[in-house]
């Protein structure tokens, strides 16, 4: 009998330190912390992407050289794109499935590192994110706000820096020099 209540002891202390983290903290033995996330709406399909160059690629060409696509994946059963680097695709090629860091952060596994970037095109405007807690509020809610760079985007499109009440000198250049070459993402919407 004192076994079991020993045991039971045991149970309940260990049961009270395990702790389960927020689905939106990074479990670091599970996932590499990362820093970038884009997302961009074209063609009736949601693009999403860890990587500014491929990123890049997408704003000005549509499309991105290497892709993983997802049909049913994406809200009300839309098609999800997920955009890859020459590395991802080469270890699908190989028959391994990639880490996407993306497709966890869009899935609300994964948040982003403290000094994250995030930007999404929704068709209308670009929305730069700079917390986890406003980019998190757009992907399950649909709603910003913020600062508002009134047609500073490329073709014309409007800013919206997330969570500023003044214009963000420095994430204004950043987001400048991102998007220096000619887009046609923007431009056909």
């Amino acid at each position: 009998m004192k076994k079991m209540i020993l045991a039971a002891l045991a149970a309940a202390t260990l049961a009270g330190c395990a702790s389960t983290p927020s689905q939106f903290t990074n479990a670091k033995d599970e996932y590499d912390a990362t820093n970038d996330f884009y997302m961009g709406f074209y063609e009736k399909r949601t693009y999403i992407f860890d990587d500014a160059k491929v990123w890049s690629e997408f704003v000005q060409f549509g499309e991105p050289t290497f892709r993983n696509t997802k049909i049913g994946e994406a809200a009300k059963g839309g098609t999800l794109v997920v955009g890859m680097t020459k590395d991802q695709a080469k270890a699908m090629e190989k028959g391994t499935k990639p880490y996407f860091a993306a497709l966890e952060v869009y899935n609300g596994k994964l948040s982003l590192a403290d000094e994250m970037y995030a930007e999404v095109f929704d068709g209308n405007n670009y929305m730069v994110f700079t917390d986890m807690k406003n980019l998190r509020n757009y992907l399950v809610n649909v709603q910003v706000s913020g600062y508002t760079d009134t047609a500073a985007g490329p073709n014309g499109r409007n800013v919206i820096y997330a969570g500023a009440s003044a214009k963000p000198v420095a994430l204004v250049e950043k987001f400048k020099k991102a998007h220096s070459k000619a887009e046609k993402v923007s431009a056909m919407h």
